[in-house]
C-alpha cells in the first residue's frame, strides 16, 4: 500500500545490501512540503543518488516521478478488482447522510473520489455543507499523481487533499471540523507494517468525532502451523550444514549463529509451495482490532493449538481478514487458497501471507498434542514463540534463536543459496581449481560474498585474501573471524578493505599483483534488482585491470543472458495498464507505475524483477534460449545478441523471462544458474518482460494425442510454427538490459 500512510515509514536498517529490513518502496528523506528527496541506487558505481522532487501543480511535472514508483505495489493493488468493489461497495453502504470524510493515505485518490461520488446524492438536502472528502497524502511523488489523477476524472473540487502527514494535520486549518467518517487502506502484508495502530489512534483523539464510523470496520489476524522442509532450509543454516559435510561452516561458530534471518514476518506466496508443505494445525485467531476504538499499542495472548498430526513446525503461516462494514457482510482476506474457499480467488502481489520461522526443528509434537504459541503486537508488527507444555517455564524455545555476541542478518534466499548443496559443491570445486598450484596467491573479492571470502582462506593454506565488503565492512570481517576456526584457517590471513575500489593503490595489495578476483554477482539482496545490474564487479574488475596479474584468475569468467517465453496470466494481469477502475479513469498513473499490459504501441514496460515461481500460473512454451555472452575477461563494454527460436508449445505468451547463467570457470561445467525451474522454488529473481499484448503462439509440432495419452510430435507433423526473433542490448555505460521481441511464422 501506501508508503506515505504510515505515521513511522519503515527504513532500511543498515548499510548491508544482504540485509533482510530492506523495503520495496524507494527511500525518502522529508525536508518540507514543496519538496522531497528520494534515494536511488547507481548499480554501476554502487553509490547512493538523491533525486530532488518539487511540489508543483502542473500536471506534466507528475512524470517525473517515473521509475520512483515502478517496483511499488501500487498498480498491482489497482488491478486487484476484489479490493476495489469491496470498498467501493462499504463506503457507498456506509454513506448514509451528508458527513465530512476523511481518507488517510490517499495513494491515487481513488477512495476519496469514490466516498465524493458517494456524497453527490445529499448535495440537495440539507446538510449539504457537511458532504465533503479531505485526504492526504505525504509520499509527495504520489500526491502530484492522486492531483493529476482528481484533474482527470473532474474530481479536483470534489476532494480536498492535502500533502502532509495525517498527525500534521490540524482541526481549524487542515480540516473544518472533526470527521464522521474515517477510510483508510494502510495495511501490508503484516497488517501492521504500515503504522496502522499509530495513525488510527492520532485520528481517532485529533481528526475524528467520537462516535466516527470507519471503512474498514474491523481486521482479524489468523495463523497456522505448518511443516515444510522449503522453509526450513530459508533461515538453519546451521541444521542444514549438519546434514551436509561437505567441510564448509558458515552457518555458525561454536554454540552460536554467525548468520542468520531477522525475527520479523516475511510476506511470502504460501500457495505457490502448497504441495511442499504439511499443514499440522487447524486455523486458529491471533489477534482483531476494533478501529471504532482506540488500539492498544502491545498486545500479547497465548494460544493452546491442538497438533493434528505428528510433526515438527517450521513456521506459524498468517493472514488477516478485512471486515469493511459494520454488518459484517463485506469482507476481504488475505487467506491462502486451503482456507479461502468461496470469493474472489485472483492471484495478487501487493498482499500476500506471511511466514515466521520456527526452531522447532528439534521440538517435535505428537498427535494431538496441546502446544502453546504467544503472540504479540507493538505498533508496527506481531512475533511468535512456542513451546510444547503450559507455564512459563517451559518457553526455552521463546524468541526462536540465541544469537550470542554476534550474528549477521541475511535474507531468507541468502540462507537458502548458502545451504544449497549444489551451490556450495559448485563453489568450493571452482574455488579449490582457481588457486591450484598458486602458492602465496593474493585474492582480492570484490563485493559482500562471504562464502567466497572463506573458501578463498579456507581451501588455500598459503593465500592472503583481501575483500572489500563494500555493505558488510567490520561485519564481514567479524563474521569471518568467527567462522575461522571452524572452517581451519587464521583470521589473520583476512583482510576487510575499508575503502572503495576507485581508491585502491598498490600499497593496499601490499605492494603485489592480483592472482584471483573473486565476486558473487548472482546474489543481490536489493529487492528490485535485476541479475544484470549487479555487475558492478565487472565495471571495477575494469578499472583494477593494472593491479591484475598476467594470469589472473576471474571468478566468475562470463555470464550467459539466457531467456525464455512464458505464460503468466496472473503477473500480466496484475501489472496491466489501467483505464477504468471502479468507474475512474487512472490512465494517467500506467507511466509512472511502470505498467506493462494493453499499452499503446510503441509504449512498453520495464523489466521486472520477480521470483518467477511466486508469480502465480507459469506455463513454458520454448527451451531456454542464449541471447549474448558477457566475457568478464575483457573490460566492461557493450554487448548486443539476438536469437530465433521456435515455439514448442501452443498458448498465450505473455512474458520472456531472462536470467543469466554464471560460468565460475571457463573449462569446466561449474555454472551457477539463475534459471526458473517451473512451480519449483529456487533462491534468485529473474527479470521479467511482460508483453503489451499476449500472443496467441503455435507449436512447431502438431500435437496429437495417442493411444496412451502422450503428445506425440515428429518432424514431419510442422505445420506453419510460430517463431520468437529475439534481440537484446547490454549498455556498459548504465548496466541496462533492454531486449525487442518479434513474433512470426516460419514457413514451412
Amino acid at each position: 500500500s501506501s508508503l506515505s500512510t504510515a505515521l513511522f515509514p519503515k527504513i532500511g536498517c543498515c548499510s548491508d545490501p544482504s540485509c533482510s529490513a530492506m523495503i520495496d518502496e524507494p527511500d525518502t528523506l522529508p525536508t518540507s512540503h514543496e519538496t522531497s528527496l528520494h534515494q536511488r541506487l547507481n548499480p554501476l558505481t554502487g553509490e547512493s543518488e538523491w533525486v530532488v522532487i518539487e511540489k508543483d501543480f502542473d500536471e506534466d511535472d507528475a512524470d517525473s516521478t517515473e521509475d520512483l514508483l515502478v517496483y511499488t505495489s501500487y498498480l498491482d493493488m489497482l488491478n486487484d478488482k476484489e479490493r476495489n468493489s469491496a470498498y467501493e461497495m462499504a463506503i457507498r453502504n456506509t454513506i448514509r447522510e451528508p458527513c465530512l470524510v476523511l481518507d488517510i493515505g490517499a495513494g491515487t485518490g481513488l477512495l476519496s473520489m469514490i466516498a465524493a461520488r458517494a456524497l453527490e446524492k445529499f448535495f440537495a438536502e440539507p446538510g449539504r455543507e457537511h458532504a465533503r472528502v479531505v485526504a492526504c497524502e505525504a509520499f509527495l511523488p504520489m500526491f502530484l499523481l492522486a492531483c493529476k489523477v482528481l484533474k482527470q476524472n473532474g474530481m479536483s473540487s470534489s476532494v480536498h487533499l492535502i500533502h502532509k502527514r495525517s498527525d500534521e494535520m490540524q482541526v481549524g486549518s487542515d480540516i473544518s471540523f472533526q470527521a464522521d467518517l474515517l477510510v483508510v487502506e494502510i495495511f501490508d502484508s503484516e497488517l501492521l507494517g504500515e503504522g496502522l495502530i499509530p495513525t488510527l489512534n492520532h485520528a481517532r483523539e485529533h481528526l475524528l468525532k467520537p462516535n466516527a464510523r470507519t471503512v474498514p470496520y474491523r481486521a482479524t489476524i489468523y495463523g497456522q502451523l505448518i511443516e515444510c522442509d522449503h522453509l526450513w532450509r530459508l533461515h538453519d543454516i546451521g541444521g542444514v550444514e549438519a546434514l551436509l559435510e561437505d567441510g564448509l561452516i558458515l552457518g555458525s561458530h561454536g554454540s552460536k549463529k554467525a548468520i542468520d534471518v531477522k525475527q520479523v514476518q516475511y510476506p511470502f506466496h504460501i500457495d505457490s509451495i502448497v504441495n511442499m508443505l504439511e499443514v499440522v494445525s487447524d486455523p486458529f485467531e491471533v489477534f482483531s482490532f476494533d478501529f471504532s476504538k482506540s488500539l492498544a499499542d502491545y498486545g500479547e495472548v497465548e494460544i493452546q493449538i491442538k497438533t493434528t498430526r505428528a510433526s515438527a513446525p517450521d513456521a506459524v503461516v498468517s493472514w488477516w481478514v478485512l471486515q469493511l462494514d459494520e454488518g459484517g457482510m463485506i469482507s476481504y482476506s488475505t487467506a491462502p487458497k486451503w482456507i479461502k474457499q468461496t470469493g474472489f480467488s485472483s492471484w495478487c502481489s501487493h498482499w500476500k501471507q506471511c511466514v515466521w520461522f520456527l526452531p522447532c526443528r528439534h521440538l517435535p509434537m505428537f498427535p494431538t498434542e496441546h502446544i502453546i504459541l504467544k503472540a504479540t503486537h507493538d505498533t508496527s508488527c506481531l512475533r511468535y514463540g512456542i513451546s510444547s507444555q503450559m507455564g512459563p517455564s517451559s518457553y526455552q524455545e521463546w524468541g526462536c534463536h540465541n544469537l550470542g555476541n554476534f550474528s549477521l542478518f541475511v535474507k531468507p534466499e541468502r540462507i537458502g543459496v548458502l545451504g544449497s548443496k549444489k551451490w556450495r559443491a559448485i563453489i568450493i570445486t571452482a574455488v579449490k581449481k582457481a588457486l591450484k598450484d598458486r602458492p602465496s596467491s593474493l585474492c582480492l573479492v570484490l563485493d559482500d560474498s562471504l562464502p567466497l571470502t572463506v573458501a578463498a582462506t579456507a581451501y588455500s593454506s598459503t593465500s592472503y585474501v583481501i575483500a572489500m565488503m563494500p555493505g558488510l565492512q567490520s561485519d564481514g570481517l567479524k563474521f569471518i573471524r568467527g567462522v575461522a576456526d571452524a572452517n581451519h584457517f587464521s583470521a589473520n590471513r583476512v583482510e576487510v578493505l575499508s575503502k572503495k575500489v576507485c581508491e585502491i593503490s598498490f600499497s593496499d595489495l601490499r605492494g603485489r599483483q592480483v592472482d584471483a578476483l573473486l565476486a558473487e554477482p548472482y546474489y543481490c539482496g536489493y529487492e528490485n534488482m535485476l541479475p544484470w545490474e549487479n555487475l558492478r564487479f565487472w565495471n571495477e574488475m575494469t578499472s583494477l585491470r593494472k593491479f591484475i596479474s598476467e594470469k589472473v584468475v576471474i571468478m566468475p569468467c562470463r555470464g550467459v543472458l539466457r531467456g525464455m517465453a512464458v505464460s503468466l496470466p496472473d503477473l500480466w494481469q496484475s501489472r496491466k495498464s489501467l483505464v477504468d477502475v471502479e468507474g475512474f479513469d487512472h490512465s494517467a498513473v500506467n507511466k509512472a507505475f511502470g505498467a506493462c499490459g494493453n499499452l499503446p504501441p510503441p509504449l512498453e514496460g520495464p523489466i521486472l524483477p520477480c521470483f518467477l515461481w511466486q508469480c502465480g500460473i507459469i506455463e513454458e512454451l520454448t527451451e531456454p534460449f542464449s541471447i549474448m555472452t558477457l566475457d568478464f575477461l575483457k573490460p566492461i563494454h557493450t554487448v548486443t545478441g539476438s536469437i530465433k527460436v521456435p515455439f514448442l508449445k501452443s498458448g498465450i505468451c505473455h512474458a520472456i523471462v531472462l536470467w543469466i547463467d554464471w560460468v565460475m570457470e571457463a573449462a569446466s561445467d561449474l555454472i551457477v544458474s539463475m534459471r526458473p525451474l517451473g512451480y519449483q522454488p529456487t533462491y534468485w529473481r529473474q527479470g521479467v518482460k511482460l508483453l503489451s499484448s499476449p500472443v496467441s503462439v503455435v507449436s512447431i509440432y502438431k500435437e496429437n494425442i495417442g493411444d496412451a495419452g502422450q503428445c506425440e510430435k515428429s518432424p514431419s507433423d510442422i505445420i506453419h510454427p510460430c517463431t520468437l526473433s529475439l534481440s537484446g542490448l547490454f549498455d556498459s555505460s548504465n548496466i541496462q538490459l533492454t531486449v525487442d521481441a518479434k513474433f512470426m511464422k516460419m514457413e514451412t
